[in-house]
């Protein structure tokens, strides 16, 4: 008989199911934006992010650091060289999905020795 299991385990998004009733159009929780909340929690225990540490997590570092058609980025530069630090223009995905923020955060803190 043919075998259906797939060699690797697909991508799975995080369920949130804590949402309330009535909720005509919920804030879509992507594989991107797990990645994105990851750098924010990283960015927010260092103070700062590098470039490096961006692309780690699997995103692009154009969105965090470039704005199209003149607005201001997400990220500028910080006083050392090759850091980022957050402007006021950076998206609040924390309070977007605080569920998975603090799954984000804890995952972070567990693996701080390794930082």
């Amino acid at each position: 008989m043919f075998d259906w299991n797939p060699d690797e385990r697909c991508q799975v998004p995080i369920p949130v199911t804590n949402l309330p009733a009535d909720v005509p159009s919920p804030v879509k929780l992507t594989p991107w934006k797990e990645s994105a909340l990851k750098v924010l929690a990283l960015h927010r225990r260092q103070g700062f992010i590098t470039a490096k540490q961006i692309a780690a997590h699997g995103v692009g570092i154009t969105a965090w650091t470039q704005a199209p058609y003149g607005k201001k980025a997400w990220l500028e530069k910080g006083q050392v060289c090759g850091t980022w630090v957050e402007t006021e223009t950076l998206p609040a995905f924390d309070k977007q999905h605080p569920e998975v923020y603090a799954l984000a955060v804890a995952g972070i803190a567990a693996a701080a020795p390794q930082l």
